[in-house]
């Protein structure tokens, strides 16, 4: 089975770190997980899944400031043709996708097909009372439901923000990081070589996730926004239709009587490409669909936070 339950309490879990390595500091860590976590490991619950000093990077979050840009391609067919989108205020995104060790610690499960120890990045490989883990792995195999359960639970246990996933909008503008429509990709050129740099697909990631913040940032300093695995966005899915020189507005999708009984039926867009795919479907503008309870290796999600008023 991919889901394993976990069946005691968190603090009284047996964590077992396998392979610490060194920072230029001197301070332990493990792939990016700091060394006061390393020294009481079950002390972790929950509140920590988003604590930057207990996991480092992968609980981090960049401001992406309010502004326009050109959604889609510029000669892409009706599912992405070219259109002016203004998001009018600042948000917050996760510097990375949400990792395996994250989930956990909210969820008490790891979802993720991809979780043996020989699966895993060096220094990443770890049991909670014997269930596996590839701690800073992106989670996957993971519905977009689920999702949405492990968003409720967050929201439950801390008042500061409201988490959620990002509108289809919010990831392509991200994503693109100001980048012209004209360029694919985030660092600009079509160049699949460079394209190695930024993330993992089917040309360099031997068919597996990779820890989250290996490759290069965009330029908003954002990791894996092209490739390991593709995320969730919250929009339901259509075509863009004709092109228009109106501005869309802080857009959300389609409502879901707008999409029951269309062509494409109820389903969602997940945006970035993933770890099996070829360089096209890494583009900043691509679009895939799946149903809610679509899951596989290949899909994980990222959040988008706002201050509680």
């Amino acid at each position: 089975m991919k889901i394993f339950k976990a069946i005691c309490i968190l603090s009284l879990f047996s964590i077992q770190f396998l392979g610490c390595t060194s920072l230029e500091n001197g301070t332990d860590q493990f792939n990016g997980i700091p060394a006061a976590t390393l020294a009481r490991p079950n002390s972790l619950s929950a509140n920590d899944a988003m604590t930057v000093e207990k996991l480092g990077i992968a609980a981090s979050f960049k401001k992406i400031k309010a502004g326009e840009f050109e959604m889609g391609e510029a000669h892409g067919s009706n599912d992405a043709v070219l259109r002016r989108v203004r998001i009018t205020k600042d948000f917050e995104m996760q510097t990375t996708s949400v990792t395996q060790l994250q989930f956990f610690l909210v969820m008490q499960y790891n979802p993720s097909a991809i979780r043996n120890k020989e699966e895993c990045d060096s220094n990443n490989f770890l049991t909670i009372s014997g269930f596996k883990f590839c701690a800073n792995h992106p989670v996957e195999s993971i519905t977009f439901n689920e999702t949405q359960n492990f968003i409720s639970k967050l929201n439950e246990i801390q008042n500061k923000y409201t988490y959620r996933l990002p509108t289809e909008a919010e990831r392509e503008y991200a994503t693109r990081a100001g980048t012209p429509t004209g360029y694919p990709y985030s660092f600009g050129s079509n160049d699949t070589n460079k394209l190695g740099q930024y993330g993992w697909f089917k040309d360099n990631s031997e068919i597996r996730t990779h820890a989250v913040a290996l490759k290069k940032p965009n330029p908003n300093g954002l990791y894996d926004m092209h490739g390991n695995v593709s995320e969730w966005t919250q929009d339901y899915y259509r075509p863009y239709g004709q092109a228009s020189d109106s501005i869309d507005i802080d857009p959300k999708g389609p409502t879901y009587d707008d999409v029951q009984n269309s062509y494409y039926g109820v389903r969602r867009v997940i945006r970035g490409g993933c770890f099996y795919d070829d360089a096209d479907l890494l583009k900043s503008a691509e679009r895939q669909i799946r149903t809610d309870e679509d899951s596989n290796s290949g899909i994980g999600f990222r959040l988008v936070r706002d201050i509680r008023i």
